[in-house]
């Protein structure tokens, strides 16, 4: 009976282990973003956008890496984006889905390979941080500055929207969001 209940209690443990194990592994690692300021919260953003390399669509790996940063409305219209991406290519398999290609995330359809965050205006809930992004693939290195939106969610900032201020003709749309709709 001794030995049934030492064997109870280390499968008790091992359970316990695993199960907390499971329970930090389904949540990634997020930053705390409580209590920090609209430009460090988009520094932080595009430290992840610059690390992760997207192009196209963020897969849900990516996803989970950004969403901290990105506000309830945001992250929802990505994951829609991402239902009506795999339905594309379950219906049409051999066409190019939507949101397949290109950076989403700023201005330029090629992206950025560095980032300096400029200006920073509050206005009660909503702040406006300017972002100086540079393309350096070309020469000369092609510079613009894109407007993250933010709004608090609770103590946190968070990104609701970046708008394209890169004055080339072929911009893929106004804003993040207005690219998120468009299809």
């Amino acid at each position: 009976m001794n030995r049934i209940v030492k064997t109870l209690r280390h499968a008790w443990t091992f359970a316990a282990a695993g199960l907390a194990l499971l329970l930090v592994s389904c949540v990634s690692p997020s930053p705390d973003l409580a209590g920090q300021s609209p430009s460090a919260v988009t520094r932080g953003f595009y430290q992840s956008y610059l690390k992760l390399g997207m192009s196209g669509l963020p897969d849900k790996a990516q996803s989970r890496q950004i969403s901290p940063y990105l506000g309830a409305d945001l992250r929802k219209a990505i994951a829609e984006a991402q239902k009506t991406q795999d339905l594309a290519i379950k219906h049409a398999p051999d066409e190019k889905p939507p949101w397949s290609e290109g950076d989403l995330f700023s201005s330029l359809f090629e992206g950025a390979q560095q980032f300096e965050v400029r200006s920073e205006m509050i206005k009660g809930p909503r702040a406006e941080v300017q972002v100086q992004l540079r393309n350096t693939e070309g020469t000369p290195p092609t510079r613009w500055t894109d407007v993250a939106v933010l709004q608090k969610e609770g103590d946190t900032w968070v990104i609701t929207d970046i708008q394209f201020k890169g004055s080339w003709a072929f911009k893929s749309g106004a804003s993040l969001s207005s690219v998120l709709k468009a299809r």
